[in-house]
């Protein structure tokens, strides 16, 4: 089930989601976090370990997902009109950095190669999904986008993550290995395609970290965090990360394509938080009130736990 964004009937700003140096009109809409650039597993199926590998080299040997949904510092997909009209990659670093908690954020002198004003991106990632390849800074309102509501794996992953709840663990596995296996991540030689979880917890949350990288920025996440009860692992960040990129001193400025496969030792590399406040998510969130109109049209019904009401709805 798609929905179809195409100028003139129906129109898709894109303009916050764009660096502002092929953009305008807005900023910092959907940056991916840092959270979720960890959570994109590696091309062997295994988990990024930011402790082990360190950040240089964050960029290498991911899942192919990766590469689809997340622009970065010196990334090759120019998955924008602008990048390729201008023949340039997507540059995120500071030459320097001066304050790494600024009121608005780092504060320090950016690059130019990719000129991004004074907004650029808090987390230091830009999103590439449903972004339209084929629009410039100068008709960013008029995005041509097909937006899925249902795609036919989030169908295979209800039924496997089902599956797992009764105790059918042979099928809830086999639907993350063929998730991943479209992925093309490795399979490895046992063919579990980097897949650890045996037990039922275990592959529960399997399927909230595959859910948490396949369908990112496609509008799924919140409510999966309220079925599954996760606010206390957002509340225990506290807040939102992001990887903030510097120049080392000395080193000139990137050539617009450089490969960074040969320059990411010229950068160095500091975790960051991103949110102006921490998260304070409440529990009453887990389950919406019911709107006064509502119960005003009808004396039976009663409002829910939480919010002023008696009624249980996990009853």
């Amino acid at each position: 089930m798609v929905r179809r964004y195409n100028y003139p009937q129906a129109t898709y700003f894109q303009g916050g989601l764009m660096p502002l140096n092929w953009s305008k009109d807005d900023v910092g809409y959907d940056r991916p976090s840092l959270e979720l650039v960890d959570a994109f597993p590696m091309k062997d199926g295994s988990s990024w370990n930011p402790g082990t590998d360190g950040y240089s080299k964050f960029f290498m040997n991911r899942d192919d997902r990766f590469y689809a949904n997340i622009a970065y510092n010196g990334s090759p997909n120019q998955y924008l009109k602008g990048m390729r009209d201008s023949k340039s990659y997507l540059w995120t670093y500071w030459n320097n950095i001066t304050d790494y908690n600024g009121v608005k954020g780092i504060i320090g002198k950016h690059n130019q190669v990719t000129d991004e004003g004074t907004l650029p991106s808090a987390s230091g990632f830009y999103r590439i999904k449903a972004i339209d390849k084929n629009i410039d800074k100068g008709n960013v309102y008029n995005a041509a986008v097909d937006w899925p509501e249902i795609r036919y794996t989030e169908v295979l992953m209800n039924l496997g993550e089902c599956a797992n709840e009764v105790g059918e663990t042979n099928t809830a596995l086999q639907v993350l290995k063929d998730v991943r296996n479209r992925a093309n991540i490795s399979a490895g030689t046992d063919g579990n395609f980097g897949i650890l979880a045996k037990t039922q917890t275990e592959i529960r949350i399997a399927y909230q970290k595959e859910r948490f990288v396949e369908f990112c920025f496609e509008g799924k996440r919140w409510n999966d965090i309220r079925r599954w009860k996760l606010f206390d692992q957002l509340n225990a960040l506290p807040q939102r990360h992001g990887l903030a990129i510097t120049l080392k001193p000395g080193v000139p400025d990137m050539a617009p394509m450089a490969d960074l496969n040969t320059n990411y030792d010229n950068f160095t590399y500091k975790v960051i938080t991103c949110d102006p406040i921490n998260l304070a998510l409440k529990d009453q969130y887990y389950i919406y009130p019911i709107p006064k109109a509502r119960l005003d049209r009808n004396a039976k019904l009663e409002q829910v736990k939480g919010w002023g009401g008696t009624f249980d709805p996990f009853l």
